[in-house]
């Protein structure tokens, strides 16, 4: 059974992954339901893929490297590329439109239970290289980014308590440094 989880730019491509399979791998198939290829085939878990920029390439979490870090490929399956190689691993990596910066949530020891970092080239981005965003808060909830918005000044994600319980999604903005609560739906939150 294959999952939909993103649609390139121009609209014409799906990723899509075998999620509840035990060998999860990375899928790539015109929005038309043909040209269906396998970008992943590895005894890795290979999930959470999104395009990158114009969709040329493809972002994914991977437990390649033997923890969850963030990867990329291109359309073609060529040119697989490990972009994070920070230890807690990568809990969702995001590029923004523009495809020059990764910001990708990675897990602490609690209370502040995760950390975001921002970061480019080259590739892995490990601690050294990236810049931390760590502990956003919004009271004593922890903020964790999932995805970036058109523009790139902001970074969405959820927000979990003291306890690790999601509460509610909210907006980052990059440049000011500061984090608001959209909502308290509860539903749509996962850690």
């Amino acid at each position: 059974m294959l999952a939909p989880m993103d649609v390139s730019p121009d609209g014409q491509w799906l990723l899509l992954v075998n999620v509840p399979d035990r060998h999860q791998d990375v899928f790539l198939m015109r929005s038309n339901g043909r040209d269906l290829s396998r970008l992943t085939d590895d005894d890795a878990r290979d999930w959470d893929a999104r395009f990158i920029g114009r969709g040329d390439s493809v972002s994914f979490r991977s437990t390649a490297s033997g923890q969850y870090d963030a990867w990329s490929i291109r359309r073609d399956g060529s040119n697989r590329t490990r972009l994070t190689n920070i230890p807690g691993g990568a809990l969702s990596s995001a590029f923004p439109p523009d495809g020059n910066r990764l910001a990708t949530s990675v897990l602490l020891p609690a209370p502040q239970q995760h950390d975001v970092v921002i970061g480019g080239p080259p590739w892995p981005l490990t601690r050294a290289t990236s810049k931390s965003a760590a502990g956003i808060r919004v009271g004593t909830s922890v903020f964790s980014s999932y995805d970036w918005s058109g523009d790139g000044r902001w970074l969405s994600g959820y927000l979990t308590d003291p306890s690790g319980q999601g509460i509610g999604r909210a907006l980052y903005d990059v440049g000011a440094g500061t984090a608001q609560q959209l909502d308290s739906d509860v539903g749509s939150v996962s850690a």
